[in-house]
């Protein structure tokens, strides 16, 4: 990053804090996040200054500062990427202040005016956040209401257009204004008699997208509407939810400019009481892709979100092969398990066991053509019809099994199992590929040295015929009252090309004091697929040095 804008920032941070010092009646807060990585050639990872197109460095930086006073609050976040790392958009690139806002609250009204998030229910109509690990900020430009008119209801209007990197929108602009409501009641407090044994919440939201009709070829909504319902149950351990979701015809680049209705149903069931858990989940979506410009791809411009309900392994081996939200059609259901054996039992131990089992299945809806002669899918038309309970083309299942146990009040051991099947034709494009079968296991030990000092361990191996073949990974961490230094390499050594069996060696440290935070790392980092909640990006292979800090005030 050049000195100048290091320089401004620090400037920034130094004048914020004196200033939030001799203000009165009003407190300023604040958050600074920087990311630094430069690359280096790597002849057996391909990288070179062709490939890196003569850019030696990336950098993500956030400054975000709060101001508020009574009933107003004002915000702002400052960004700069220059450029963005390798694996973020370079549209990114630049440096500015693209969110800011003034609110007001009390104990009724809440009024933002500038650039906001929200979300109505579970997302699935829609859903403004901001996750940088996937690259993604959605943030809507306009006006937010929020309202509880009475006990227990609640009531959200928003307008406005969403964020597109750094371009500004006017009259010309393709993207389209989105407005919308969503109403909440918990009749537990909004209606006295109703009881307090069994919890209802009820909710129902709606959202509309304005976008005028440019296609060159077909005529199209300039108007786009979607509703949902949802209802939350809970009496003692028992807990429902469900919701549903409708979205008028909205042909899209996405659909390939079809006019079909697009629908989506998200259920939930659980049960939990002291040492045993279970939950279960159903999802069917059909044809449910809804942005505020219609020629959007990639994660630009999503108004809405599909929750997943899959599996999120957080170790790296068995995240290898994490599934993306089929968001123009998928089905299937999960099913998750907990147990704890007791303390004191031969099964159990001294501190007792935790186990756990889960299982995902995700699957294609059945598409049938209109009539005898157009084609499932023919632009200009409704595309296709679907018997609603069948399915199509196994798109992802997982079965996951873990055990955690502590030996002594010193030792904790855990280790997982988790089979995995992985269409890559579907969710990475890979057409033509083989489906991808895994077995993948985890053993980690975690030794507390002293009351500060502790040592981390972890072996991996994944187990495939398809795809790059085995891998094998380990770790070695070392943590002491906020510093931590780790060793870690993961192995390709089963790829059946002999020049990609390589060695992925990292070595990273860090220190946290107070509020701040910095880590370093240098190594090699594997390319593949990073998902979050269902939401995906690639993230590419690189070679070199990367720094982290982060701090708040």
């Amino acid at each position: 990053m050049p000195a100048r804008y290091w320089m401004a920032l620090i400037f920034l941070m130094v004048f914020t804090s004196g200033l939030k010092a001799q203000l009165t009646g009003g407190t300023i807060k604040g958050s600074f996040q920087t990311d630094f990585q430069y690359y280096q050639d790597d002849s057996i990872l391909g990288i070179n200054d062709s490939t890196l197109q003569g850019r030696r460095t990336g950098s993500n930086t956030f400054l975000n500062l709060t101001y508020s006073s009574n009933n107003l609050e004002a915000g702002l976040r400052m960004e700069s990427f220059l450029p963005s790392m390798t694996g973020y958009d370079q549209r990114y690139t630049g440096a500015g202040i693209p969110y800011k806002y003034l609110r007001f609250h009390d104990d009724i009204w809440d009024i933002t005016a500038g650039n906001f998030y929200e979300q109505f229910g579970n997302g699935m109509v829609f859903r403004s956040y901001q996750d940088w690990t996937l690259g993604i900020d959605n943030s809507v430009e306009g006006i937010r209401i929020k309202s509880k008119p009475f006990k227990g209801v609640f009531i959200t209007a928003i307008s406005g257009v969403q964020r597109y990197y750094w371009d500004r929108w006017d009259k010309d602009d393709d993207r389209g204004i989105i407005t919308g409501a969503d109403a909440e009641v918990d009749l537990n407090d909004a209606l006295p008699f109703f009881g307090k044994k069994v919890k209802v919440i009820a909710g129902g939201s709606f959202i509309t997208k304005s976008q005028k009709d440019n296609h060159p070829v077909y005529k199209v909504p300039k108007q786009v509407a979607a509703f949902a319902g949802r209802l939350n149950l809970s009496y003692g351990p028992v807990t429902l939810l469900g919701e549903y979701a409708y979205k008028i015809n909205d042909p899209s680049a996405e659909n390939g400019m079809i006019y079909k209705p697009g629908e989506a149903i998200f259920l939930q069931a659980s049960y939990a009481v002291k040492g045993f858990s279970f939950s279960a989940g159903v999802k069917r979506l059909d044809n449910m892709g809804f942005r505020s410009d219609r020629n959007a791809g990639l994660n630009d411009l999503t108004i809405n979100y599909l929750p997943s309900i899959t599996k999120q392994h957080i170790n790296s081996l068995p995240a290898k092969y994490p599934y993306a939200t089929q968001v123009q059609g998928e089905m299937g259901f999960s099913l998750n398990l907990g147990y704890k054996i007791k303390k004191g039992t031969w099964l159990g131990g001294k501190y007792g066991t935790d186990l756990s089992a889960t299982f995902s299945r995700l699957t294609d809806i059945t598409r049938l053509p209109l009539d005898s002669i157009t084609p499932v899918g023919q632009a200009g038309t409704l595309g296709y019809t679907t018997d609603f309970f069948r399915s199509g083309e196994k798109f992802f299942e997982d079965i996951s099994l873990e055990l955690q146990r502590k030996i002594t009040k010193d030792l904790k051991i855990s280790f997982i199992y988790a089979w995995i099947f992985y269409n890559i034709g579907v969710i990475e494009g890979h057409l033509g590929e083989e489906n991808v079968v895994s077995h993948n296991a985890v053993a980690d030990i975690t030794w507390k040295v002293t009351s500060r000092k502790a040592l981390r361990f972890e072996v991996q191996h994944l187990l495939t015929h398809e795809d790059d073949g085995d891998w094998m990974a380990g770790l070695i961490e070392f943590t002491h009252h906020g510093f931590f230094a780790s060793v870690s390499d993961q192995w390709n050594y089963g790829n059946p090309e002999a020049s990609k069996q390589i060695h992925y060696l990292m070595v990273a440290c860090g220190l946290s004091k107070g509020a701040t935070r910095i880590a370093a790392s240098y190594g090699r980092q594997n390319d593949g697929i990073l998902c979050i909640g269902g939401v995906c990006r690639y993230v590419p292979a690189i070679s070199g040095f990367s720094v982290t800090l982060t701090s708040s005030f």
